[in-house]
């Protein structure tokens, strides 16, 4: 028993117990654009930007990689959030049932956000304002009621302090007031006398009142119903429903100057006007929200900045919720803040242009329909200094000035200088493919590739642009000027410049991303989108004239059918000249002696479904999956190196002959299908009792079943056993004869299938490829993973390492020798045991919070929201970590587990990423640096 026991455990081999020191799941952050944001405040001294959300979160904005974050104890609408100026403190306000509000104050205490609960205040008339007041001596919220009075909250204890005012003051003598209607809708603070404030009765009275002195200074009656109103010094500005605004004299209260800015037709009301009589580009610059043409732009979402000198309405693509105007240390306006309901804008006042700024966070990943995510570890420090130089900040059509918002803590500079640098590549609908930094706090966008400058038919115009700091797109060659920041602004009245990032159409659903791949030795990126298309792109320090693009069409059914495919109406190639600047740029052919862009076709032009490019000798390969096969090509010569057609012989005639019909079927077959199966459910009992336990199934469960009876079910389903789901190119020993690893090409199929290829280059220059091995899974279920990493062994008392690659497919994951694959001793069926599917795999290497000992761990994402993770040194156990909840299909999906251990995934709508990590050891180090939240 001894000799046994000594010949099978290792030890080396993690027990149970031990496990933990390596895992511990815990989220770091989210990144992105809030989901449902409702509210805006700014901190002008400390350099501080706060935005509320509708489900009850505060994220707070400082200098680039400063995000704080914390929720309310009940998740809520936040309705209303202010910074007490100067002290790092916001009070929140709350309003869940409509009537009843409820107040919390959070304060920056290091690394987190310590949050207090104000207690009830019952007492209180039903408040339907608030305004932060800063009198000098203290500070305090102030809140309006429906009673005409004015209360006072104490940021400090969050308790209410004497009225300012009530009944028994001078308001009791203003005539303009009735007394059964004096509900205050609007409190203004003079920003040059804070003791005074002015109250805005009904939508209709203004009274200014000084709250030293305990006097009314002015009253205004306004002709109509009032919007907005903005005092500056001895002036008040008065907007109104009907889209126009005055400016009247508080001594006398007379309307000195009136003005519709896009009348004379019924506009939209001015929602929030900031008027600027300080700015160094305009002698008096008006700032508004709506006031646009009701009959034509009424639909439109706009901030307009007009003065004598200049005028530009910003067309966002989304609702404006707020806007705010900051000052630098002078005390000029320096930056234009608008919070929209989708996404974040800040513009430059300082530049001739009103440029934008770049933003360092808040970028609206759902600006068009995030269709892809990848996530690349360990990027060498050439390729991350050519990603930063080439970026956004390089381009002329952008504030050359820094982030105005300048709040730093010590806390926040904790990244480490050698710290590994990670980036994360989203492919959107709308053909883009954004870079951004995966390393750092906060989530910054690197460079953005358009794909669709290689297809005929693309303009940079305003609409265009994906935003104003394009750096990889230029411009065709017949009109350089579009280029600059006026071209986006139309000359029309009014003067419409496309801002923001945010767009809910596309125009064409074969420009979508479907894949796409990072080389990290040289920083080029593959491709592929939803129509078949193939694009390389490469880092270029100078700027390039392309004279058309060069379509490359390969056919995956040229060596197989006597027939050709069927045509699908594909997007033609661009014949025009473009010039392209330096950054990312597409990978050039010389055709004809003329420089043409390189664009791969596959026909039938289906979506690709997997991509992985290499280097090799110098030259790039690119390998493609789709539905039907795989196709091997060398992108320097353009040649087809390798091409396997997996379609059966039904399926390739399901293609090839006109007269069948598509796998898509008919709107009229599919209701005739469905009339037949309700019939005969009806006649036959039996079949209705297995319905019914069909249907007990949740969606997340995979119901276990008889291969027999899974083939018949896919012809209902739409996904055919020759998908290729799995394209990847390795390091292992593909010979007998040798074990030296050599690159190899794996490939695995929807229908249970993996193909090993070795590739290389030759004596003579040239790409080899040929197939090594098939191997057929007897279950199978769709491969999912193929992976390749170290397991331990222990014979005859000697340890041992051995090399394997493991297959998973959504059932089972099971090791496999190399070269001959043959069966191994680790098998794991997870869909037999905890009834879960495979959705994903990786290799992570965990560190030991005690200890500098590592750990490798394959890690097995399940669709049921849950991490499995095998130590190779030990694959009799496993250790499960639950992430998500088993509906949360979206995120499930988009989880990537990188090689150190930190997951990603995408949040509901998309619009922000999930940051978390299994690593035991980064969550010892994250809990020291934050403080004790008491």
């Amino acid at each position: 028993m001894l000799r046994f026991l000594r010949t099978h455990i290792s030890p080396h081999q993690p027990r149970s117990e031990n496990i933990e020191e390596f895992v511990n799941f815990t989220k770091s952050g989210k990144h992105g654009f809030p989901s449902g944001v409702s509210c805006m405040a700014v901190d002008e001294e400390l350099g501080l930007l706060a935005i509320g959300t509708f489900n009850g979160e505060v994220k707070i904005y400082g200098n680039e990689n400063f995000e704080l974050s914390a929720t309310i104890s009940e998740p809520k609408a936040l309705t209303h959030i202010y910074f007490v100026p100067g002290k790092a403190e916001l009070i929140a306000v709350s309003n869940a049932t409509g009537a009843d509000h409820a107040f919390y104050k959070f304060e920056i205490c290091g690394r987190v956000l310590k949050r207090t609960d104000a207690s009830t205040h019952n007492c209180l008339k039903k408040i339907t304002c608030f305004e932060m007041a800063n009198t000098g001596e203290s500070t305090n919220l102030l809140l309006g009621t429906v009673t005409g009075n004015v209360f006072a909250l104490s940021p400090e204890t969050l308790e209410l302090e004497e009225f300012v005012i009530f009944d028994n003051t001078q308001l009791k003598n203003v005539n303009q007031l009735k007394d059964e209607d004096r509900s205050i809708t609007k409190i203004i603070v003079d920003k040059t006398d804070p003791r005074k404030i002015s109250l805005i009765f009904n939508s209709s009275v203004i009274v200014s009142y000084d709250l030293h002195q305990q006097t009314v200074s002015f009253v205004i009656q306004a002709p109509q119903q009032l919007s907005t109103v903005y005092l500056d010094g001895d002036h008040v500005y008065c907007a109104y429903k009907d889209g126009s605004y005055e400016k009247r004299s508080i001594k006398g209260g007379k309307p000195l100057e009136s003005r519709m800015p896009f009348g004379p037709y019924p506009c939209t009301p001015i929602e929030k006007l900031i008027i600027l009589t300080d700015s160094p580009l305009a002698t008096e610059l008006a700032i508004f929200s709506g006031g646009m043409p009701n009959a034509s732009y009424g639909d439109r979402f706009t901030v307009s900045l007009m003065s004598a000198e200049r005028n530009v309405v910003l067309d966002l693509g989304s609702a404006v919720i707020d806007f705010s105007v900051i000052r630098n240390s002078d005390q000029i306006p320096s930056a234009l803040l608008v919070l929209c309901k989708e996404e974040f804008v800040a513009i430059d006042l300082l530049d001739s242009k009103w440029r934008p700024f770049v933003l360092p966070y808040l970028f609206p990943l759902h600006y068009a329909p995030l269709t892809c995510l990848t996530v690349v570890d360990d990027v060498p420090d050439h390729v991350w200094k050519q990603l930063d130089e080439y970026g956004v900040k390089s381009s002329g059509q952008v504030s050359p000035k820094s982030w105005p918002l300048k709040y730093e803590h010590s806390t926040a500079k904790h990244a480490q200088p050698n710290k590994p640098k990670n980036i994360y590549l989203t492919g959107h609908e709308d053909g883009n493919i954004n870079v951004w930094t995966g390393h750092q706090e906060s989530l910054r966008r690197l460079t953005s590739i358009n794909c669709c400058t290689l297809f005929e038919g693309y303009q940079q115009d305003g609409r265009d642009i994906l935003d104003s700091c394009d750096p990889t797109d230029g411009a065709p060659v017949s009109d350089a000027s579009t280029s600059d920041v006026d071209a986006m602004e139309s000359n029309d009245w009014p003067p419409f410049r496309k801002t923001g990032f945010y767009d809910m159409f596309c125009d064409d659903q074969q420009i979508a991303i479907s894949a796409v791949c990072f080389n990290t030795s040289t920083g080029d990126i593959a491709a592929a989108t939803q129509g078949g298309q193939i694009m390389i792109f490469r880092l270029s320090a100078e700027l390039q004239i392309h004279s058309s693009a060069y379509r490359q069409t390969i056919n995956l059914f040229e060596d197989c059918v006597k027939k050709q495919p069927k045509k699908i109406a594909t997007v033609p190639p661009r014949n025009s000249a473009f010039i392209y600047r330096k950054g990312y740029q597409p990978l050039v052919v010389d055709q004809e002696n003329r420089t043409m862009s390189l664009l791969i076709q596959m026909e039938p032009a289906l979506p690709t479904t997997a991509i992985a490019y290499t280097r090799l000798g110098g030259k790039g390969i690119v390998t493609v999956g789709n539905e039907h096969g795989f196709v091997v090509v060398d992108t320097a010569s353009t040649q087809t190196i390798y091409r396997r057609c997996l379609a059966t012989e039904i399926e390739q005639t399901a293609v090839t002959d006109v007269s069948t019909m598509s796998r898509f079927k008919s709107m009229k077959k599919s209701i005739r299908k469905s009339f037949r199966r309700k019939k005969k459910t009806n006649n036959d009992g039996t079949s209705e009792q297995q319905n019914e336990a069909q249907d007990e199934l949740r969606p997340v469960e995979r119901k276990i079943v008889g291969r027999s009876e899974m083939i018949s079910s896919r012809e209902v389903k739409v996904i055919p056993p020759s998908l290729v789901r799995i394209v990847r190119f390795s390091k292992t020993c593909t010979t007998a004869s040798s074990n030296e690893n050599a690159d190899s090409l794996w490939i695995g199929t929807y229908g249970g299938v993996v193909y090993m290829l070795s590739i290389g280059v030759n004596e003579m220059d040239e790409v080899r490829c040929s197939l090594m091995k098939e191997l057929k899974l007897k279950h199978g279920a769709p491969v999912v993973g193929i992976d390749t990493c170290h397991f331990y062994h222990n014979f005859g008392g000697e340890d041992s390492v051995v090399n394997r690659v493991v297959i998973s497919t959504e059932e089972q994951m099971r090791s496999y020798t190399l070269p001959s694959l043959k069966t191994s001793r680790f098998k794991c069926k997870l869909a037999g045991f905890e009834g879960s599917r495979i959705r994903r795999t990786s290799v992570v290497r965990l560190r030991s919070k005690h200890s500098e000992h590592y750990e490798t761990f394959l890690v097995a994402t399940s669709s049921r929201g849950e991490f499995f993770l095998f130590p190779t040194s030990s694959v009799k156990q496993h250790f499960k970590v639950t992430y998500l909840k088993p509906t949360d299909v979206a995120e499930i999906i988009s989880t990537v587990v990188l090689a150190n251990g930190d997951v990603v995934y995408a949040l509901p709508a998309a619009s922000e990423l999930q940051r978390a990590s299994l690593s035991a050891y980064i969550s010892s180090i994250q809990a020291e640096k934050k403080p004790s939240n008491n």
